[in-house]
């Protein structure tokens, strides 16, 4: 998704309501015989999808086009789960549509909870929404905007999703979000929790390049930043005399940090 005009820090990009929002449910009867034919998956499987069958036609057809890899860890994960085909045959339901959905879930959800009227928390556990707009956001650890359910949600039903700008963004630039929840850690494990959680290697600026939010000061007043990846971890020359440190005094710091 691209910027169709510019926006300064702190502007509303979009808001938007989900087409598809998943709440605890108690297992109907098909939920149960679900439970006892795959016992190795979680209930909740079951209950988003019959949560997804309720959707229009149309609804549940734009939302089956948003990234759902079913060539993924995930999917085949799931497929070889569901394998039993009379346990399908009773359930009434077609598996690969099943899948499909479980997969587009999983790839494309936010977590969204109703906040308290006084704004002291949230209201609601395990709710998750998914948006025809908003969950084509691609990931950055370096992202120029965040999203968040907005703070009208305690009288939204479901609640919208509002996201902002960051910093300056020009007309025709990638909106990102970032998909992690601590952007402080080193760059090994954000690559490592993305790729368990989302099956993608990260090559955003702040992964393949310098990253400017791990500063060490030099002793000219300016500073290095954290460069190259996991694998070749080193700092920058100075922003400032343009200096470099050694390579022990860089693995020093790093050790430091």
């Amino acid at each position: 998704l691209c910027a169709t005009r510019d926006f300064a820090p702190g502007d509303t990009v979009a808001v938007e309501a989900p087409s598809l929002y998943v709440t605890p449910a108690r297992l109907s009867e098909k939920g149960r015989i679900f439970r006892r034919k795959f016992r190795k998956l979680e209930p909740t499987y079951w209950t988003s999808y019959e949560q997804f069958l309720k959707l229009p036609s149309a609804t549940r057809t734009d939302l089956l086009k948003l990234f759902v890899p079913m060539d993924s860890g995930f999917a085949r994960a799931l497929a070889r789960a569901t394998k039993r085909r009379k346990s399908w045959e009773v359930l009434g339901a077609d598996r690969n549509e099943f899948i499909r959905c479980s997969t587009m879930l999983h790839f494309n959800q936010f977590i969204s909870n109703r906040t308290r009227l006084d704004g002291s928390g949230s209201s609601t556990h395990d709710c998750c929404a998914v948006y025809k707009l908003l969950s084509r956001l691609n990931h950055s650890c370096a992202p120029n905007c965040y999203a968040r359910t907005s703070s009208l949600s305690s009288a939204e039903s479901p609640p919208h999703r509002v996201l902002r700008a960051l910093r300056h963004i020009e007309e025709g630039q990638e909106l990102t979000i970032s998909y992690l929840v601590k952007l402080e850690e080193p760059t090994s494990v954000r690559r490592d929790c993305l790729h368990k959680t989302k099956e993608f290697q990260c090559r955003c600026p702040r992964c393949d390049g310098c990253d400017d939010s791990r500063r060490f000061p030099c002793n000219c007043g300016g500073y290095h930043l954290a460069a190259g990846n996991a694998e070749s971890l080193c700092l920058s020359p100075c922003l400032q005399c343009r200096i470099s440190m050694t390579a022990s005094e860089s693995a020093e710091c790093l050790r430091a940090e």
